[in-house]
């Protein structure tokens, strides 16, 4: 029973820190719907794996008692803004929407079991999945239940993970999956496999349910189900979540990126604050979310001068921006510190340029994409639905994030021709990985283009 009521304290302070910090930023209208209440959830996970990870540091390894200060520190902070705020600051989402008042009861009743129904399979045979295999496969083995365990153990064991003897473990490698897995070892009082199975279903079941969540906040309960169907019809995407891949959770953090990106430029007329959190978070999850940081930062930039129209006020207003993301650089830095080693891909990179004008490389590595596009046809109808200019001119800005998603494709095969890794080996062992990685956002961008144009 003590471990259920730990383990239950646990996800209760990750959903209150982040609570916290989602209201601090996001657009009052988005402040109490269920989306929002992901999303808080989602921001404390970021969070206390940062202070995790910083307190690990602070204290040289001794946070056996974290779960202890933190608790008592959330239930201060909870306390002192009920009583300031009142009993809204956490109320419950009203989860059915005035925009969905036209419809009939009937059709919404149907449209709502059939979610239901659709999510409550997932949700079995995802969980079923994960628990065959509750260590993971070899990238949740060797990199984040790995480093989850000496951070969890602490003392002066918590460093170990960087010896010379782990260099299979990709030392620079970020630290949000360890972080957040060794903080719910610390809660339970010991390490269990039930944390990394949990957290692998939790994302693994967000990249359902979260697509849904958005169509059907922009008005269309119908291409909501569609894409909860075409994300079923992709099963790769439940067997990579389910064995403990990272490419999953970052794929969720930036579809929330994408959405809060939305949500910014039709409502909002304050700074990006949270969709820039989601970004930046992104690149604490994984080196892949580097790349990604950087394309939205231009985008905003990009999206921000156009709207002020002054080139020094968005410069201004950028790195304001960007000023909320301190606490996530001083981690990467402590990281690579820590790590004292050169990415394998970015170290003598200078030297295997020459593989750009290699053609057998590129016929190793095109077939993967050709494949994906067979498996996924209904990707090519975004770019030519684009192109052909249908698309009403007031959301036209969006076809910048479908651009985006296509410029992380090609950085990903600039990446593999310039690989000093055996090629077959790279562009087989991660491709697929990372294109699942991505579906959900594609079809969440698909069908709300599509939605737009069919108003």
């Amino acid at each position: 029973m003590l471990y259920f009521i730990r383990l239950s304290i646990c996800f209760l302070t990750t959903y209150f820190w982040g609570r916290i910090i989602f209201l601090l930023f996001c657009n009052p209208k988005e402040k109490n719907n269920i989306i929002s209440k992901f999303h808080s959830f989602l921001v404390g996970l970021g969070f206390t794996s940062i202070s995790f990870w910083l307190y690990t540091i602070a204290t040289n390894g001794c946070n056996s008692n974290y779960h202890i200060i933190e608790t008592c520190l959330i239930a201060i902070i909870y306390i002192f803004l009920h009583l300031k705020k009142g009993s809204k600051l956490f109320s419950l989402p009203n989860t059915i929407s005035s925009r969905n008042k036209n419809l009939t009861e009937k059709k919404r009743s149907l449209i709502n079991y059939l979610a239901i129904i659709l999510f409550s399979l997932i949700a079995i045979l995802s969980f079923y999945k994960c628990t065959q295999f509750p260590d993971g496969r070899w990238d949740a083995i060797a990199m984040w239940n790995f480093r989850a365990k000496f951070l969890a153990l602490g003392n002066e064991s918590w460093n170990r993970m960087y010896f010379d003897t782990c260099d299979y473990s990709h030392r620079d490698y970020p630290l949000f999956l360890p972080c957040i897995i060794a903080r719910g070892f610390n809660y339970a009082g010991k390490i269990d496999t039930v944390i990394p199975i949990f957290f692998s279903w939790l994302f693994t079941i967000l990249s359902f349910i979260l697509p849904f969540l958005y169509l059907k906040r922009f008005k269309s309960k119908n291409f909501a189900i569609l894409a909860v169907c075409i994300l079923t019809y992709s099963p790769k995407l439940i067997s990579y979540g389910c064995v403990q891949y990272a490419d999953i959770p970052i794929g969720v953090f930036i579809l929330v990126s994408l959405y809060e990106f939305i949500v910014w430029n039709e409502e909002n007329k304050n700074l990006p604050w949270i969709g820039m959190l989601f970004a930046g978070l992104c690149f604490w999850i994984k080196n892949e979310g580097i790349p990604w940081f950087i394309c939205y930062c231009l985008l905003i930039f990009y999206c921000l001068y156009k709207r002020e129209k002054d080139f020094s006020s968005s410069i201004k207003n950028f790195l304001k921006t960007i000023a909320a993301l301190l606490p996530i650089f001083i981690s990467v830095l402590f990281v690579r510190y820590f790590a004292k080693s050169e990415n394998d891909i970015i170290f003598g990179i200078g030297e295997r340029l020459k593989q750009l004008f290699d053609y057998e490389r590129y016929k190793m590595i095109m077939p993967y994409y050709w494949t994906f596009l067979k498996q996924h046809f209904w990707i090519l109808f975004i770019p030519i639905y684009l192109l052909t200019g249908f698309i009403d001119k007031k959301y036209s800005k969006y076809k910048y994030l479908f651009i985006i998603i296509l410029l992380m494709f090609l950085i990903y095969l600039f990446v593999y021709l310039v690989s000093p890794h055996d090629l077959f080996w790279h562009v087989d062992s991660s491709f697929d990985r990372i294109s699942a990685s991505y579906l959900p956002s594609l079809i969440f961008l698909g069908c709300l283009l599509f939605e737009y144009k069919r108003e």
